[in-house]
């Protein structure tokens, strides 16, 4: 069979199987062809064979303990009498025989993790145990030989993209100065649009081809009493963020100015009960987390009492943002300046990430000028991307070590560096997930062996 870009491995109900299937095929959860009408094994794929029945079937699964001593799982699925035996099948197997283990990366090389927690391997460098068109890779296990008729196919690695609210303070204190860029002054205003937008600094204009953006501004007019509490004004009419949104939320920032005050949590409600309309997945239909990112200058104040900033006002936007992230919805707090009290700081941030409000532990984070502010809104935004990558098609977990992953031209270690966390995601570890993260344009491929997939 042939491997294409990433495929197998997940088990799904199998309906249309025989009343005698054996091994894989038997019970609720079968391989993907188990039962599937056949004349010859070739119709079945890898892992299986034609049964008596006219239906495909297997009567082991590599890497089970279906066979009896002296015999393996076969590529077709039977069990099969071995000339060679595996290598710790003997009298006095090797030391790395039997080593307690819960991942391969616990065994040494040529040995994987088996499925009694036991360091095993079924075959040795020589391949000698394994099926003509066979090799053993370094855990193991038999895989198929890529060639001219069974090559290596390239994955395609779709990162997990971010949606991201930011939800800008637009009280009028942001009016007040804030230091220099290039000896040009700025108030607070200008220098949160200088941090998210400017052509070279910016943390949205460095990202927005990774990162989905959407902006909302908030403010009232004297609170309930000047009319509509909150005022929000956003860079869609939809409000869900885009990828590519920068001129959107740049426009936004450039078209209005600072007004009045300060209605944090109803603001938070407000926009939050928006964002929880949003769907599950993104546009690419791949589940996408939604992340709210508050920038305000100062304490709140509420829609009831505009010049309340005050421990009311306070609990009632840590409750907001509690509230969000129940439903699903992590915040991160910037305070643009000191005004912002160190303790009620503290406490948005630790219920931002579902945290009990004391002691307060979760990170947060104060720009004091133009230069802190994008060093704070880049650390927050890079710090929602992850290193998890969906795969296009499901690979057979025990040829995880056969796949090749490379990053920027070098080759990554399995375990070390990557590994599946399931039959469809792919996860980058470690140095490998901070460069990553860290670079702003990266070359990440893959590929697995004719074996590891199928259609």
């Amino acid at each position: 069979m042939r491997a294409i870009g990433l495929a197998l491995g997940v088990l799904l109900v199998c309906p249309g199987c025989s009343e005698d299937a054996v091994g894989p095929c038997a019970g609720a959860s079968t391989l993907p062809k188990c039962g599937e009408a056949c004349s010859t094994d070739a119709d079945c794929g890898f892992g299986l064979y034609c049964g008596g029945d006219g239906r495909c079937t297997a009567e082991c699964a590599a890497g089970g303990d279906e066979c009896a001593a002296g015999e393996r799982c076969d590529a077709s699925g039977r069990c099969a009498s071995v000339t060679t035996p595996p290598p710790c099948a003997g009298a006095s197997p090797p030391a790395a025989c039997g080593v307690t283990c819960s991942a391969d990366g616990d065994c040494e090389i040529g040995y994987h993790c088996g499925t009694d927690g036991k360091c095993t391997a079924e075959c040795d460098s020589s391949g000698d145990q394994c099926d003509e068109g066979m090799v053993c890779d370094s855990r193991g296990w038999c895989v198929k030989v890529s060639g001219p008729d069974c090559p290596d196919v390239a994955i395609s690695l779709s990162p997990v993209i971010p949606r991201v609210m930011l939800l800008i303070d637009q009280s009028g204190s942001m009016t007040d100065s804030f230091g220099q860029v290039s000896g040009q002054q700025m108030d607070r205003w200008e220098a949160v649009r200088y941090a998210l937008t400017d052509a070279s600094v910016g943390a949205v204009t460095k990202l927005e081809s990774k990162v989905r953006f959407a902006a909302t501004l908030y403010y009232s007019k004297g609170g309930s009493a000047g009319g509509t509490c909150p005022i929000l004004t956003r860079s869609s009419g939809t409000g869900e963020p885009k990828l590519n949104n920068r001129k959107a939320i740049d426009d936004l920032l450039a078209q209005n100015q600072p007004e009045s005050d300060t209605p944090t949590a109803e603001s938070i409600d407000a926009v939050v009960k928006e964002m929880k309309a949003w769907p599950s997945a993104g546009p690419d239909a791949q589940a996408s987390p939604r992340v709210l990112v508050l920038a305000t200058d100062g304490d709140p104040d509420n829609c009831q009492d505009p010049n309340a900033h005050d421990a009311t006002s306070q609990a009632m936007s840590e409750t907001a943002v509690q509230n969000a992230h129940s439903a699903g919805i992590e915040s991160y707090v910037l305070s643009v300046g000191s005004n912002v009290s160190e303790s009620h700081l503290k406490r948005l941030a630790n219920a931002g990430v579902g945290k009990p409000l004391d002691p307060p532990d979760a990170p947060f984070y104060r720009g004091n000028d133009p230069a802190e502010l994008v060093i704070a809104f880049d650390t927050i935004i890079r710090g929602l991307r992850t290193c998890t990558f969906t795969l296009d098609k499901a690979v057979e977990p025990q040829y995880e070590n056969s796949g090749k992953v490379t990053l920027n031209g070098t080759t990554l270690q399995q375990g070390t560096d990557w590994e599946l966390t399931d039959s469809k995601t792919l996860e980058l570890k470690g140095a490998a997930c901070k460069t990553f993260l860290d670079q702003d344009t990266v070359s990440l491929e893959a590929s697995f062996p004719c074996g590891a997939v199928i259609e």
